[in-house]
């Protein structure tokens, strides 16, 4: 019984570490996006945004959380960025959705919102998957936001 207590505490405890490693408030130590991947990064952080607008019913009542830019290794041993965050806008009755996380990839997968099955945000975007940059980029959305009005 205590050998079966010890293995739930350790693989608890692992998953707890892993969970916690990846989570946007408490980055991996030691992990840093090269400056190459760091400008293609802002450069979907401004897209990501945009697409955001271009889908908002009430585009100027947006407000953004916990914008970060995400890096996994895909199956071509490359690495691949998404741009995760929360975004928070009127609906047409005038009233806050509440906060809704988003993904952004680019190109031909384009924009998540919400929750949804396997291809849902908050699936895409969970803590433990991928290594995620330090750099909260909600205030740089909400800039560049401002000047598209």
């Amino acid at each position: 019984m205590v050998r079966f207590a010890i293995a739930v505490a350790l693989v608890l405890s692992a998953s707890t570490a892993s969970a916690q490693a990846t989570d946007p408030a408490n980055p991996p130590a030691g992990f840093e996006l090269s400056q190459e991947l760091r400008a293609q990064g802002e450069v979907m952080v401004d897209e990501a945004g945009q697409a955001l607008l271009d889908n908002l019913i009430d585009p100027a009542s947006a407000r953004y959380r916990s914008v970060f830019i995400r890096t996994t290794i895909g199956r071509d041993q490359l690495p691949h960025l998404t741009i995760c965050g929360q975004v928070n806008a009127k609906n047409a009755m005038g009233g806050y959705t509440g906060w809704t996380a988003f993904a952004y990839s680019g190109g031909a997968v384009g924009l998540l919102v919400g929750r949804g099955g396997i291809v849902g945000a908050d699936v895409v975007c969970q803590p433990g998957r991928g290594h995620w940059d330090a750099t909260d980029y909600a205030a740089r959305v909400t800039e560049k936001a401002k000047l598209e009005e």
